[in-house]
């Protein structure tokens, strides 16, 4: 008979292996949690708030702050940014908080006797302030120095590109704000404004306007009793000042880009111009001006003494590329411009002025022109004259020959033109832009009674000069013959 074993299980030993398994479970993979993050809850003002001082001065007890956690506690190695008003600074301006949350920095004041504040910020996100008094020290003024500005070069007349600093100090050494500088230019220069006051850096700025004379000019600033001086080089402007030229003579220059670059080109555009001041005899002339160059295609125009275009051409003849002005004068200024007929065109060319009696009415390819106050006397109509079988009021069908002036009027001037001669005159008057003309046949009277004359007026506003058209012809075809034609 086979017996049965049995194992005896004692309490205590159930116990035991409860405890190990227990224990296993607990040292296992789960790791432990991960403390939380502590951020920038608050920033307070501790101590250094509402003190007085002189302004420019550090303030005798250091600004203290704390930064508390999102925990609520003391947060220690927080990055602190101080930021003072009115010019003022903070020593240390950043920082990190110590392991009591707390960061002090030394306050120096702006110069602006006011209330001042100095900002501390935590995080980027909170802020706290602290004030304090800058007052008003016994003070001077004690110098004033250039800053910048000096050493520029500019046209007379014109206004300096960079604007010209000084700073004004105090006695303390320190900028000194609310100085009222006062300048004087030399050659009848100026500045603007003209009585700045310094500002919180002691500094005023202003723009220089050189005087009329090419030379070194000075400006000098006075504050207080100190003074400080700068130099700027003025230097001819182009577009005003012209070259003498008497008539008569020949000038070899070049268009380049040192040359006005302000005055309107043949096309209206801007580009380089050269001017001359032409010295020429008195009373009316018939006067020649030509332009020539292979480098460009020339253009040139004349100016009387008030400014205003009296002739102009472009092109001698079609296909030319070369400028002739014929021009019948009275006494007074003259003022030649020679440019190109397109913009920034550059290079040599010749203007060759003179006198002339001969009127180049050949083939009616080139222009003549006449001013206000001409008295032409001699002339002769002849069969190299221009031609037409138009007719314009009563005069007879038939070949007649005439010659053509050019004359600028700009609006509101008017022009008496008075034709007469040893034939029966006929004058007629065209308005290039409107496309309208007048005529006359007798009314300007003369001996046999036959001279013609017209008054015109021109249109409009303004300082654009308008072209007219005066054709001095005959009342019959076919008629040569002297004749003279004033425009007064």
């Amino acid at each position: 008979m086979m017996m049965e074993a049995r194992m005896r299980v004692r309490p205590w030993s159930l116990a035991l292996l409860s405890t190990i398994l227990l224990s296993c479970a607990e040292t296992g993979t789960e790791p432990d949690p991960t403390p939380p993050v502590v951020t920038p809850a608050s920033i307070s003002l501790v101590g250094g708030s509402g003190q007085t001082a002189t302004v420019g001065t550090a303030l005798p007890t250091a600004v203290t702050v704390e930064v508390r956690g999102s925990n609520g506690q003391a947060l220690a190695g927080a990055a602190v940014t101080f930021t003072a008003s009115n010019g003022g600074s903070a020593n240390p301006a950043t920082g990190t908080t110590g392991s009591n949350g707390r960061l002090a920095t030394t306050w120096t004041l702006g110069s602006t006797v006011t209330s001042q504040t100095l900002t501390a910020s935590a995080g980027g996100s909170v802020t706290t302030s602290a004030t304090a008094t800058a007052t008003s020290a016994s003070v001077s003024i004690a110098s004033i120095t250039l800053v910048s500005g000096s050493g520029q070069s500019g046209t007379v007349s014109t206004a300096l590109g960079t604007p010209i600093v000084f700073e004004v100090r105090g006695s303390n050494g320190l900028p000194y704000q609310y100085a009222n500088v006062t300048f004087a230019a030399s050659n009848q220069g100026s500045v603007s404004p003209a009585t700045p006051t310094s500002n919180a850096a002691g500094r005023v700025s202003v723009t220089w306007t050189l005087g009329s004379t090419v030379t070194t000019q000075s400006l000098t600033a006075y504050a207080g009793s100190f003074t400080a001086n700068v130099t700027a080089t003025a230097t001819a402007n182009p577009c005003v000042t012209a070259t003498a030229l008497t008539l008569g003579n020949t000038v070899n220059g070049s268009l380049a880009s040192g040359d006005c670059a302000t005055l309107p080109t043949g096309t209206g555009g801007t580009g380089y111009t050269d001017r001359f001041a032409i010295t020429r005899p008195a009373g009316s002339v018939m006067e020649q001006y030509d332009v020539t160059s292979t480098a460009f295609d020339t253009y040139l125009r004349l100016r009387d003494s008030s400014g205003r275009i009296v002739a102009e051409n472009d092109d001698r003849i079609s296909g030319n590329t070369n400028s002739r002005v014929i021009l019948y004068t009275t006494t007074g200024a003259l003022t030649a411009e020679l440019t190109s007929y397109s913009a920034g065109s550059t290079g040599a060319y010749a203007l060759v002025t003179g006198t002339t009696t001969a009127h180049p009415g050949v083939s009616c390819g080139f222009i003549t022109w006449v001013m206000r106050g001409t008295n032409i006397s001699g002339q002769t109509l002849n069969t190299a004259d221009c031609t037409t079988t138009a007719t314009t009021g009563n005069q007879a069908g038939g070949t007649r020959y005439f010659r053509r002036y050019y004359l600028y009027l700009v609006p509101g001037q008017s022009a008496t033109i008075t034709q007469g001669g040893d034939f029966d005159s006929f004058l007629i008057v065209r308005d290039v832009a409107a496309g309208t003309l007048v005529s006359d046949d007798d009314s300007g009277g003369g001996t046999a009674g036959l001279d013609s004359r017209l008054v015109i007026t021109a249109p409009g506003t303004g300082t654009t000069p308008r072209l007219y058209y005066v054709d001095a012809t005959t009342y019959a075809p076919g008629v040569l013959g002297t004749y003279f034609i004033t425009v007064n």
